[in-house]
């Protein structure tokens, strides 16, 4: 049957994030492979990114948020397990007492394929909890990550990034097949829109067809981080 519902909800979304206030300045680290991605999102906010470097003494700033954009999936978020990332924002929350919200950007975040094992987001807010200490540290502090999907449940997602245009598109899918079929013709789309590979306009087309089986949020970067949610 045809999902209807998908198209009313995504336009409500996209209303919201781009009335709503920009959020507030942050400082953007990267992971191996996102320091384009990284300065394009931290320009938009008028902020510099640096390199995430797990043992280095954190960085100090005035910020009130800090941004991580990094490769991710069910295991791991810049190349760290759920216990190494607890240790590097807690790290940088001892140090900047002003951080009242952390931001996980990357694919997977809150989706699980393998059972036996809970979502990366899911590890690091439970280890939180789990230790007094940090449960204390972190009590007024939010941490945010990319919606598990815009309607229904699903199980697999890819954030994609376009610093030539300043644009992204986030889909997720409940199957395997379904996201590599939203991959397909993101590719074929991405030479016929104007500009070419404008995920905006990728997006756009996509969230079209009322019969697809993935959801696609999308827009302009420096609204990204409008889409994230709050999950502790």
């Amino acid at each position: 049957m045809p999902r209807t519902t998908r198209l009313p909800v995504l336009a409500l979304m996209a209303a919201l994030a781009c009335s709503s206030l920009q959020p507030a300045r942050a400082l953007v680290l990267w992971g191996a492979e996102h320091e384009a991605r990284a300065k394009a999102l931290a320009k938009a906010v008028k902020e510099k990114a640096h390199e995430l470097v797990p043992d280095a003494e954190p960085i100090k700033t005035k910020d009130k948020t800090l941004t991580f954009w990094g490769h991710g999936g069910q295991g791991s978020f810049c190349d760290l397990t759920p216990a190494q990332f607890v240790e590097v924002i807690s790290a940088y929350v001892k140090k900047n007492k002003k951080i009242k919200t952390i931001e996980i950007i990357t694919c997977d975040a809150r989706h699980k394929q393998r059972r036996g094992e809970d979502a990366f987001i899911n590890e690091v807010v439970a280890q939180i909890q789990g230790d007094k200490k940090l449960k204390k540290r972190f009590k007024k502090i939010a941490i945010k990550a990319l919606p598990i999907a815009v309607t229904g449940k699903e199980s697999y997602s890819i954030l994609w990034a376009s610093e030539g245009t300043n644009t992204f598109c986030y889909i997720a899918a409940k199957k395997r097949k379904d996201m590599d079929e939203a991959g397909k013709r993101m590719l074929q789309l991405a030479k016929t829109v104007t500009p070419k590979y404008h995920l905006g306009e990728i997006g756009n087309e996509l969230a079209k067809d009322s019969e697809r089986k993935f959801s696609v949020l999308y827009g302009d970067i420096k609204n990204l981080r409008s889409y994230l949610a709050k999950v502790n």
